[in-house]
């Protein structure tokens, strides 16, 4: 409860409300000394920069309704579906022409604002340009209207003066880019956790120094340009490879047709099931190029200009688990520092399967298994984006010298962004699950020093586990099995979200969406920020330049609402719907995203503890040029062997493949008459799925042919309904109760007096199917049944298809699945001896 929308992702704490993000914002009007970012003047007059944006802005708008042909008044959008002559992909290249134009047309009117302004004791720096940028290693200006309380104001004005009361003096170049960040960001928070108004653009100003002093000191670089050097990622480097070339329009097109996908199989990685490799066949001569291309004219030396040509879907290199050289996975040198020596067999082969990008869908995460997988995209993760970062920083650098010694540039070698900043995207299923990625984040980059303190306390408030509780909570986990236990330990709210912003020495929680490097979020509470399509206020411009997108315990998810996972998954990398959506320099954001090809440079990562049809259909939808890695087992044993109880077991065909309708129609039609002739009592009917448990429901109650009481996932609230059908139940005054799987999931009761099950369609999880069967025990039955009754053999009744391959699989073992479905035969009859 109490959970309100915010764009920005500043998450409300539930049943509190908190302040303005829960960070003081702002900066003190006291001066302080303070050493110059890279020897640059800034502009001390707010007035002037704001009347800079303005004219930036105003530019802006007449030359889009000039190209446009619309009215001043009308609002300029540009979506997938615009009508044009030249299609969506002209108009995204002609807002970028139109943007280049406009700033250079700022750029100018700035300096004849500036000869004005030069008597204003404002105005220090009468050659200062105004250009956008997203990250903050210049002077932060917030476009921001302060709608707080006089006294909130006043708290935030102290704070930020005893902060800059502390020493500076041995801070490098580095510390003040992380400082002017964190600026930005507290400025971005405070205003993206006001409910009621939209996240405004981050903007920032650059600044020329006097030529006298540029010769000076344009030969010698900075401590800063040094290390980001020295940290740029190698030509050889996946990353380059994967996001620094940009794919043809016939190559994307080739992408979407099935039959131009081919597969092999690898089964000699030591500990890992099958992997099996889908990839595109697709030639590559002259389909992919690179997006920094050759000089044309004088500019700065890059030595990228002559680029290999990618290969699409790269080969899988099996790692040398032996004499492991985690150099190979090109893992920049802060992490390895952290990690080399802690890594097992299991995370060496993972790592080097996620590391060129490639999509994967390992379905055997369980719950013994979840901390190695959640390091191991840790890992990965702040790879990304440390990677991500030093390019950004290194071509900023590259930028302000230009400027400072007049030298004209090609912008296409410096598109390194996207439309948002946000680049990671984890849909996560409770809260619980955001605290362990957050902490292995914090343990992968060894933080220390972090100045995000009053966030820190607030997200232990809010996602941490707390006090574990006492009494009647952990009663309820005592007799429960071990992954129960795992799967609701902390807090399991799924209504949430955060964002958090990254470097190599610190980390920044809630932070908003659009400023974000990485959001963590849950389907249901994304989905709520988001809006539902259709709706007015539908924002998801912040998901519009998502690189990698990891779906973690994605088992979970269908047992809270898939429906939501499908939406939020559609969303990703979809075409910017307004100008407003933009927040970066647009002249910066990487081609193949304005092409519409972001889809297939996302990887995405599916991570779940068991293989659903669901699941295998989302994965095989993705489209990444770099191909799909899914892992399996070719033979399963099934569970049968668990099994405790002496039963009959009768296995019965529907007709049809994955036909709900047939499947139901066999049900009422064949199954239930046949059963209630038989007199049975005591007779449990699992649904795995809600709507089949209402078509039932609605079945029995018309037909009013057995008494019956029923317990779904909607009655976890009203514990004393369900006691009362348990209790008629066990009593016999309702001889079927109607039992689904969710309920099943998230509260684990145990069902006594049960003599019949029937499996109306096979449970999600394979165990569940030995928990269900093993309440049949002679010590779990009622001893005052009938004579009747008691005589009755146990029996143990599964309703399947044949589509139900991977649920068959699991339960009975690969080897008699095989044998079932090529059999003939609609009934099968079989004992189950029990131990």
């Amino acid at each position: 409860g109490g959970s309100n929308r915010a764009r920005g992702g500043s998450n409300r704490a539930r049943g509190s409300n908190h302040g303005r993000g829960g960070s003081n914002s702002g900066r003190s009007n006291k001066s302080h000394s303070r050493p110059p970012f890279k020897s640059r003047d800034r502009l001390k007059s707010y007035s002037q920069i704001k009347a800079a944006k303005r004219k930036y802005e105003e530019e802006h708008d007449k030359s889009i309704k000039k190209i446009k042909g619309e009215s001043s008044d009308e609002e300029v959008k540009f979506s997938s579906d615009s009508e044009t002559e030249e299609g969506p992909l002209d108009s995204h290249q002609l807002l970028m022409q139109t943007f280049t134009d406009i700033k250079h047309s700022a750029i100018d009117s700035d300096h004849d604002e500036s000869d004005e302004c030069e008597d204003s004791d404002d105005s220090e720096d009468p050659d200062g340009s105004y250009l956008s940028n997203d990250y903050a290693d210049l002077e932060t200006v917030s476009k921001y209207e302060n709608n707080g309380d006089s006294d909130e104001q006043s708290n935030d004005e102290s704070h930020m003066e005893q902060q800059s009361d502390e020493s500076e003096e041995d801070l490098d170049d580095d510390d003040l880019l992380e400082k002017e960040e964190g600026s930005k960001l507290e400025s971005e928070e405070d205003h993206n956790s006001d409910d009621d108004t939209d996240t405004d653009d981050i903007q920032t100003t650059k600044f020329k120094k006097n030529h006298h002093k540029n010769e000076q000191k344009s030969s010698i670089p900075s401590l800063q340009e040094e290390e980001e050097e020295e940290d740029v990622p190698e030509d050889n480097d996946p990353f380059c490879s994967h996001f620094e070339r940009c794919l043809s329009d016939k190559t994307a097109d080739a992408l979407k047709d099935p039959g131009n996908w081919k597969q092999r199989c690898y089964n000699n990685w030591t500990g890992l099931p099958i992997i099996k490799h889908s990839y595109p066949s697709i030639p590559t001569t002259n389909n992919i190029s690179d997006t920094r291309p050759k000089p044309r004219r004088k500019m700065l030396s890059l030595n990228q200009d002559v680029q290999q040509q990618p290969t699409i879907a790269p080969p899988l290199k099996q790692p040398d688990l032996e004499n492991f050289d985690i150099n190979t996975l090109f893992i920049k040198k802060i992490i390895q520092k952290n990690v080399s020596d802690k890594l097992t067999h299991f995370q060496k082969q993972m790592l080097s399967l996620v590391s060129n990008y490639s999509d994967v869908f390992y379905p055997e995460s369980t719950y013994d298994k979840w901390d190695e997988v959640t390091s191991v995209y840790c890992i990965h993760v702040a790879n990304h984006i440390l990677k991500t970062r030093a390019r950004i920083m290194k071509n900023n650098a590259k930028l302000n010298k230009a400027m400072t010694s007049n030298t004209e540039l090609d912008m296409a070698h410096f598109q390194d962004q996207g439309y948002a900043r946000a680049k990671v995207l984890f849909l996560l299923p409770s809260r619980h699950s955001a605290y362990r990625v957050v902490n292995s984040l914090i343990e992968v980059l060894q933080l220390k020093g972090n100045r995000d303190d009053k966030n820190k306390t607030r997200f232990e408030e809010e996602f941490g586990p707390g006090e574990e509780q006492t009494g009647a909570r952990q009663r309820s986990k005592r007799d429960k099995a071990p992954d129960f236990i795992a799967t609701f330990t902390g807090d399991t709210g799924d209504d949430f979200k955060i964002g958090l912003t990254l470097n190599k020495r610190s980390m920044r929680l809630y932070s908003g969406f659009y400023g974000s490097d990485i959001i963590l979020a849950s389907p249901l509470g994304l989905r709520r920020s988001t809006g539902i399509e259709g709706d007015e206020d539908v924002d998801t411009g912040f998901l519009t330049s998502i690189e990698i997108l990891i779906m973690d315990q994605a088992d979970m998810f269908q047992m809270q609402n898939w429906d939501h996972v499908q939406s939020v998954f559609d969303s990703v990398n979809g075409a910017i719907r307004t100008v407003a959506e933009i927040k970066t320099d647009v002249g910066r954001v990487r081609s193949w995203m304005v092409d519409g090809h972001a889809r297939h440079y996302r990887q995405t990562i599916l991570s779940s503890s068991v293989f659903t049809n669901e699941q295998n259909t989302l994965f095989a939808s993705t489209l990444n040029f770099a191909g799909r890695v899914q892992l399996f087992q070719s033979s399963l044993e099934g569970v049968m062997s668990q099994v405790l109880v002496s039963a009959e077991l009768v296995l019965l065909r529907a007709p049809g493949l994955n036909d709900q309708e047939a499947r139901l129609l066999y049900f009422t039609k064949e199954l239930m008459p046949q059963h209630i002739a038989s007199k049975k009592a005591y007779t449990l009917l699992y649904i795995p799925s809600y709507y089949d448990y209402l078509s039932i429901n609605q079945y029995l109650s018309r037909e009013r042919d057995i008494d019956f009481s029923s317990i779904n996932e909607y009655m976890t609230t009203k514990m004393s309904h369900v006691a009362v059908a348990r209790s008629d139940f066990f009593k016999g005054q309702s001889k079927l109760l109607l039992y689904t799987e969710r309920f099943h999931f998230y509260k684990r009761p145990t069902i006594k007096g049960i003599r019949h099950i029937i499996f109306y369609h096979l449970p999600t999880y394979p165990h569940f199917f030995t928990e269900m069967c093993n309440m049949m025990l002679a010590s779990k039955q009622n001893s005052g049944a009938s004579r009747q009754q008691k005589l009755m053999r146990p029996s143990i009744t599964v309703v399947f298809q044949d589509s139900d391959v991977t649920q068959l699989s699991a339960t009975l073992g690969t080897d008699n699945m095989k044998e079932l479905l090529q059999s003939k035969k609609r009934v099968h009859i079989c004992t189950i001896t029990g131990r």
